[in-house]
Protein backbone atom coordinates (compact mmCIF):
# COMPACT_ATOMS: atom_id res chain seq x y z
CA UNK A 1 0.00 0.00 0.00
CA UNK A 2 1.36 3.72 -0.69
CA UNK A 3 0.85 6.62 1.35
CA UNK A 4 0.29 8.83 -1.65
CA UNK A 5 1.19 8.70 -5.47
CA UNK A 6 1.25 12.33 -7.17
CA UNK A 7 -1.49 11.93 -10.57
CA UNK A 8 -1.99 15.63 -10.66
CA UNK A 9 -6.05 14.78 -9.87
CA UNK A 10 -7.28 17.56 -8.13
CA UNK A 11 -11.26 17.57 -6.98
CA UNK A 12 -12.92 19.91 -5.13
CA UNK A 13 -16.00 17.71 -2.63
CA UNK A 14 -15.04 14.49 -2.28
CA UNK A 15 -18.52 13.53 -1.35
CA UNK A 16 -19.18 14.41 -5.09
CA UNK A 17 -15.80 11.32 -6.04
CA UNK A 18 -17.83 8.89 -4.05
CA UNK A 19 -21.22 9.62 -4.92
CA UNK A 20 -19.45 8.85 -8.90
CA UNK A 21 -17.96 5.51 -7.53
CA UNK A 22 -21.03 4.08 -5.51
CA UNK A 23 -24.79 4.51 -5.38
CA UNK A 24 -26.08 3.71 -1.63
CA UNK A 25 -29.44 3.69 -3.31
CA UNK A 26 -31.21 1.66 -0.52
CA UNK A 27 -28.16 0.68 1.39
CA UNK A 28 -27.61 0.57 4.84
CA UNK A 29 -24.59 3.15 5.23
CA UNK A 30 -22.47 4.27 8.85
CA UNK A 31 -20.68 7.33 8.80
CA UNK A 32 -18.03 7.47 11.44
CA UNK A 33 -17.09 10.86 12.56
CA UNK A 34 -19.77 12.67 11.04
CA UNK A 35 -19.01 16.28 12.51
CA UNK A 36 -21.81 18.94 11.07
CA UNK A 37 -23.68 15.83 8.99
CA UNK A 38 -22.85 17.82 6.11
CA UNK A 39 -22.04 14.55 3.58
CA UNK A 40 -24.25 12.61 5.49
CA UNK A 41 -26.90 14.82 4.34
CA UNK A 42 -25.74 15.16 0.42
CA UNK A 43 -25.68 11.38 0.49
CA UNK A 44 -29.09 11.02 1.82
CA UNK A 45 -30.42 13.39 -0.17
CA UNK A 46 -28.85 11.95 -3.57
CA UNK A 47 -29.49 8.20 -2.94
CA UNK A 48 -32.03 7.55 -0.28
CA UNK A 49 -30.32 5.37 1.33
CA UNK A 50 -32.27 2.28 3.44
CA UNK A 51 -30.44 3.39 6.52
CA UNK A 52 -28.05 6.16 7.52
CA UNK A 53 -26.58 6.88 10.60
CA UNK A 54 -24.07 9.18 11.58
CA UNK A 55 -21.77 8.78 14.97
CA UNK A 56 -19.77 11.70 16.06
CA UNK A 57 -17.87 11.70 19.43
CA UNK A 58 -17.70 15.32 20.02
CA UNK A 59 -21.04 15.75 22.67
CA UNK A 60 -21.80 19.83 21.23
CA UNK A 61 -21.20 18.77 17.74
CA UNK A 62 -23.78 15.66 18.14
CA UNK A 63 -26.30 18.25 20.03
CA UNK A 64 -26.20 20.12 17.35
CA UNK A 65 -26.97 17.47 14.72
CA UNK A 66 -30.01 16.07 16.58
CA UNK A 67 -31.26 19.31 16.83
CA UNK A 68 -30.94 20.34 12.74
CA UNK A 69 -34.27 20.38 10.97
CA UNK A 70 -32.37 19.59 7.71
CA UNK A 71 -31.26 16.06 8.54
CA UNK A 72 -34.17 14.09 7.49
CA UNK A 73 -33.46 10.49 7.35
CA UNK A 74 -30.34 10.27 9.02
CA UNK A 75 -30.04 8.71 12.77
CA UNK A 76 -27.28 10.54 14.75
CA UNK A 77 -26.01 8.83 17.31
CA UNK A 78 -23.45 9.59 20.02
CA UNK A 79 -20.27 7.26 19.32
CA UNK A 80 -16.88 6.61 18.80
CA UNK A 81 -15.43 4.37 15.93
CA UNK A 82 -13.75 2.05 18.28
CA UNK A 83 -17.21 1.42 19.53
CA UNK A 84 -19.79 1.32 17.24
CA UNK A 85 -23.31 0.62 18.89
CA UNK A 86 -24.49 -1.63 16.13
CA UNK A 87 -25.02 -5.47 15.03
CA UNK A 88 -22.58 -7.72 13.45
CA UNK A 89 -22.55 -7.95 9.58
CA UNK A 90 -25.04 -5.43 9.39
CA UNK A 91 -24.11 -2.05 6.90
CA UNK A 92 -23.36 -2.67 3.59
CA UNK A 93 -20.70 0.66 4.39
CA UNK A 94 -18.50 2.51 6.71
CA UNK A 95 -17.44 5.80 5.85
CA UNK A 96 -14.85 7.86 7.18
CA UNK A 97 -14.39 11.43 5.90
CA UNK A 98 -10.65 12.44 7.47
CA UNK A 99 -11.32 11.47 11.06
CA UNK A 100 -9.44 7.84 11.45
CA UNK A 101 -6.44 9.88 12.69
CA UNK A 102 -8.91 11.57 15.10
CA UNK A 103 -9.32 8.00 16.83
CA UNK A 104 -7.13 7.50 19.73
CA UNK A 105 -3.72 5.97 18.44
CA UNK A 106 -4.07 2.90 21.08
CA UNK A 107 -7.72 2.46 19.77
CA UNK A 108 -6.93 2.68 15.88
CA UNK A 109 -6.80 -1.08 15.28
CA UNK A 110 -10.23 -1.62 17.78
CA UNK A 111 -11.75 0.64 15.36
CA UNK A 112 -10.32 -1.31 12.25
CA UNK A 113 -11.56 -4.43 14.20
CA UNK A 114 -15.26 -2.84 14.81
CA UNK A 115 -15.52 -1.58 11.16
CA UNK A 116 -15.34 -4.88 10.02
CA UNK A 117 -17.78 -6.44 12.47
CA UNK A 118 -20.27 -4.04 11.66
CA UNK A 119 -19.54 -4.49 7.67
CA UNK A 120 -21.50 -7.36 5.83
CA UNK A 121 -18.86 -9.82 3.62
CA UNK A 122 -17.86 -7.77 0.82
CA UNK A 123 -19.19 -4.71 2.16
CA UNK A 124 -16.77 -1.76 1.56
CA UNK A 125 -14.83 0.65 4.10
CA UNK A 126 -13.89 4.13 2.27
CA UNK A 127 -11.28 5.28 4.61
CA UNK A 128 -10.04 8.53 3.51
CA UNK A 129 -7.19 10.70 5.12
CA UNK A 130 -5.16 13.93 4.45
CA UNK A 131 -1.56 13.00 3.45
CA UNK A 132 1.16 14.80 5.84
CA UNK A 133 2.85 16.80 3.09
CA UNK A 134 2.08 20.12 0.98
CA UNK A 135 1.89 23.77 1.86
CA UNK A 136 -1.58 23.39 3.18
CA UNK A 137 -0.03 21.12 5.84
CA UNK A 138 2.55 23.49 6.68
CA UNK A 139 0.32 25.65 7.37
CA UNK A 140 -1.77 23.76 10.07
CA UNK A 141 0.87 22.08 11.73
CA UNK A 142 1.78 25.00 13.19
CA UNK A 143 -1.39 24.70 15.50
CA UNK A 144 -2.07 21.21 15.05
CA UNK A 145 1.22 18.77 13.69
CA UNK A 146 -0.58 15.28 12.91
CA UNK A 147 2.78 13.74 11.34
CA UNK A 148 2.73 11.05 14.11
CA UNK A 149 -1.58 10.64 14.14
CA UNK A 150 -1.73 10.17 10.43
CA UNK A 151 1.27 7.70 10.39
CA UNK A 152 -0.35 5.37 13.03
CA UNK A 153 -4.01 5.67 11.23
CA UNK A 154 -2.07 4.96 8.06
CA UNK A 155 -0.54 1.51 9.58
CA UNK A 156 -3.70 0.93 11.11
CA UNK A 157 -5.17 0.20 7.95
CA UNK A 158 -2.23 -1.57 6.25
CA UNK A 159 -2.23 -4.23 9.59
CA UNK A 160 -6.23 -4.45 9.15
CA UNK A 161 -5.60 -5.86 5.56
CA UNK A 162 -2.26 -7.77 6.46
CA UNK A 163 -4.50 -9.56 9.70
CA UNK A 164 -6.96 -10.58 6.92
CA UNK A 165 -9.45 -8.37 8.09
CA UNK A 166 -10.18 -6.82 4.96
CA UNK A 167 -8.93 -6.93 1.68
CA UNK A 168 -7.89 -3.81 -0.59
CA UNK A 169 -10.14 -3.19 -3.40
CA UNK A 170 -7.96 -0.05 -4.64
CA UNK A 171 -6.36 3.42 -3.57
CA UNK A 172 -7.54 6.60 -4.79
CA UNK A 173 -5.23 9.66 -4.90
CA UNK A 174 -6.00 13.19 -5.46
CA UNK A 175 -5.19 17.17 -4.43
CA UNK A 176 -8.58 18.18 -2.49
CA UNK A 177 -8.95 21.86 -3.80
CA UNK A 178 -9.03 24.16 -0.19
CA UNK A 179 -10.28 27.82 -0.92
CA UNK A 180 -10.52 30.52 1.65
CA UNK A 181 -11.16 34.17 0.95
CA UNK A 182 -9.24 35.78 4.08
CA UNK A 183 -7.15 34.87 6.90
CA UNK A 184 -10.37 35.71 8.72
CA UNK A 185 -12.21 32.95 6.69
CA UNK A 186 -8.99 30.30 7.39
CA UNK A 187 -9.81 31.01 11.32
CA UNK A 188 -13.14 30.40 11.18
CA UNK A 189 -13.13 27.07 8.92
CA UNK A 190 -9.85 25.59 10.19
CA UNK A 191 -8.32 26.86 13.52
CA UNK A 192 -11.60 27.13 15.24
CA UNK A 193 -13.53 23.71 14.30
CA UNK A 194 -13.69 22.18 17.63
CA UNK A 195 -15.16 23.40 20.50
CA UNK A 196 -11.65 22.94 22.80
CA UNK A 197 -10.03 26.34 23.41
CA UNK A 198 -7.13 26.91 21.15
CA UNK A 199 -3.81 27.21 22.88
CA UNK A 200 -1.28 28.87 20.48
CA UNK A 201 0.80 31.27 21.99
CA UNK A 202 0.81 34.54 20.83
CA UNK A 203 4.17 33.97 18.44
CA UNK A 204 2.78 30.82 16.65
CA UNK A 205 -0.52 33.09 15.99
CA UNK A 206 1.26 35.72 14.51
CA UNK A 207 3.82 33.38 12.93
CA UNK A 208 0.17 31.62 11.03
CA UNK A 209 -1.08 34.91 9.87
CA UNK A 210 2.76 35.69 8.32
CA UNK A 211 2.60 32.49 6.55
CA UNK A 212 -1.10 32.70 5.19
CA UNK A 213 0.30 36.13 3.97
CA UNK A 214 2.89 34.52 2.12
CA UNK A 215 0.44 32.33 0.48
CA UNK A 216 -2.48 34.30 -0.49
CA UNK A 217 -2.66 37.58 -3.02
CA UNK A 218 -3.15 41.18 -2.49
CA UNK A 219 -7.12 40.25 -1.39
CA UNK A 220 -5.92 37.95 0.96
CA UNK A 221 -7.46 35.04 -1.25
CA UNK A 222 -5.68 31.32 -0.97
CA UNK A 223 -6.02 28.32 -2.91
CA UNK A 224 -4.49 25.18 -1.71
CA UNK A 225 -3.92 21.82 -3.19
CA UNK A 226 -4.29 19.29 -0.04
CA UNK A 227 -2.77 16.03 -0.74
CA UNK A 228 -5.62 13.21 -0.05
CA UNK A 229 -5.38 9.40 0.17
CA UNK A 230 -8.64 7.21 0.36
CA UNK A 231 -8.06 3.33 1.00
CA UNK A 232 -11.63 1.27 -0.26
CA UNK A 233 -11.46 -2.39 2.08
CA UNK A 234 -13.95 -4.69 1.54
CA UNK A 235 -15.04 -7.55 4.21
CA UNK A 236 -13.70 -10.61 3.91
Amino acid sequence: MEVFVDNKNIIKKESELIGSLFSFHGARVIELGCGSGAIATEIQGNFKTNQYVGCEVDSIQHRKNVLASDRTGIEFVYAGAEKIPCPDSYFDYVLMFKSLHHVPVKSMPTALSEIGRVLKVGGVAWISEPVYKGDFNELVKIFNDEGFVRENAFKAVCDSVEDGIFKLREQIFFYLRREFSSFEDFESKVVKVTYSENSMSEDSYLNLRKMYGGFSDDSGRVEFLAPMRIDVLEKV
